[in-house]
């Protein structure tokens, strides 16, 4: 596991070497050879940040470097589902549920044709919906227990809600 996130480290050190390489010798164009090659410059910056993001969900760096290099890509890209999924995954992982939610619904309405941001909705509020009945099912006090079910009803109705826009 060490050499796993050593390796991610140097990885994304050399995505970021890639990425100021790029645009140095991008800048070095005339305008005319600029404009010939914009569609590729942007391509390759495209690609080296999903590297770059990819790396970051994996492991390189710290969750704080990883949040605010996510939170830069959405900003950055604030039409691009993937992007928008994929930080919305790592809020998840990072305890942050309500910005997961946010972003996913974001997600959703930049492409709600796509299965994966539907589905991760329905699975946040399944699993809400989940962790409040197993407190219900402990609890002595019937009105309490009563109360909380409902309150876990809605939550499997939300997820019911998002997994149908998945399945649908």
């Amino acid at each position: 596991e060490m050499y796993e996130a050593e390796n991610m480290s140097a990885g994304l050190r050399t995505i970021k070497t890639g990425e100021a390489m790029v645009d140095r010798e991008f800048n070095k164009y005339d305008a005319v050879q600029r404009e010939q090659s914009i569609a590729v410059y942007e391509q390759i910056k495209d690609d080296l940040l999903r590297f770059k993001l990819n790396s970051y969900m994996n492991g390189a760096g710290s969750d704080e470097e990883s949040y605010a290099a996510m939170s830069e890509a959405v900003k950055d890209n604030p039409y691009d589902y993937t992007i928008r999924v994929a930080f919305a995954q790592l809020c998840e992982t990072l305890g942050k549920e309500d910005e997961a939610i946010n972003a996913y619904l974001d997600a959703g309405k930049i492409d709600p044709n796509q299965f994966l941001a539907w589905f991760n909705l329905g699975a946040i509020y399944t699993n809400k919906a989940v962790d409040i009945k197993k407190v219900s099912n402990e609890l002595d006090d019937i009105e309490e227990a009563a109360r909380m079910d409902e309150e876990a009803n809605v939550e499997f109705a939300n997820a019911l809600t998002y997994l149908e826009k998945a399945y649908g």
